[in-house]
């Protein structure tokens, strides 16, 4: 029985340093060794096979897409015009009526105070006539009266 306990510890003891060394290497592979580089993995690249004919339609697209734009902001910039021309034409026409009111009303008061100091002085002359006249009657009396005192005396 002297033999048995010999292997027993001689056994323990080599099945625990493999177990020890197993563990090491476990160990050793988990971990990132700076020493050990390892290249990052390749990009995936996806290619797509295009024709020409493809191309040409989007292209064709791409184009009519923005000849498109550029007739719709023409048309816009157009009306925008028009609408400022219009608006300008309105303007015109609204001062050139103003205007025109003025220099009636401006004319209707020329013309007024025209007539006002036409008959003012119509009746100037018509009151000169009148004194006229009442001194040329007073005058005609005045002679007959003198007259008639001649042929009396």
């Amino acid at each position: 029985m002297a033999n048995k306990p010999k292997f027993t510890i001689a056994f323990v003891g080599a099945l625990i340093l493999h177990g020890l060394l197993l563990a090491l290497l476990l160990v050793r592979f988990d971990q990132h060794s700076p020493l050990i580089h390892s290249e990052p993995p390749p990009e995936i690249l996806t290619a797509e096979i295009i024709d020409s004919a493809s191309l040409e339609s989007k292209r064709k697209a791409e184009q009519q897409a923005a000849l498109a734009a550029q007739q719709q902001a023409e048309a816009e910039a157009k009306r925008k015009a028009e609408q400022a021309a219009q608006q300008k034409a309105e303007a015109e026409a609204k001062r050139k009526a103003e205007q025109a009111a003025q220099q009636k009303a401006e004319a209707e008061a020329k013309r007024k105070a025209e007539q006002a100091a036409q008959q003012k002085a119509e009746a100037e002359a018509k009151r000169k006539a009148e004194q006229a006249a009442q001194q040329k009657a007073e005058a005609e009396a005045k002679r007959k009266a003198e007259q008639a005192a001649q042929q009396k005396a």
